[in-house]
């Protein structure tokens, strides 16, 4: 039942993501907000898949005795390659750069200054 539910998240979630990259059309016609969301999804899609390997990886350790790592392993390579190295790059490119960051701190103590003196 779990996977039936899922399965109805991910379809839509690769069809969205296979029109807008084959088809300039598609990617220029849909809200700017469609592209980023359908990424989280595909993100989220892919945390659950690996919380669900290794949920089953455990479950089966404990009924059959044996441990299988292949689903685990190709989950994590999954997270690292789709999710973690494109959050990293998120996070750069929302982040200020160091130049900007020292120029607004200079101008935060100016102002603090200022009204320090006023009193």
């Amino acid at each position: 039942m779990r996977t039936g539910r899922v399965l109805w998240f991910t379809l839509p979630t690769v069809v969205l993501t296979f029109a807008g990259a084959s088809s300039p059309w598609v990617a220029q016609r849909a809200p700017r907000f469609l592209f980023p969301a359908v990424a989280a999804a595909g993100a989220a899609l892919i945390v659950f898949s690996f919380v669900s390997s290794l949920v089953q990886s455990i479950r089966r350790r404990r009924v059959e005795g044996r441990l299988s790592f292949f689903p685990v392993v190709v989950n994590v390579v999954a997270m690292v390659f789709l999710v973690l190295l494109p959050t990293t790059h998120l996070v750069r490119a929302v982040t200020p750069r160091e130049t900007e960051l020292r120029e607004s701190m200079r101008a935060l103590a100016t102002g603090w200054a200022q009204r320090a003196i006023r009193g």
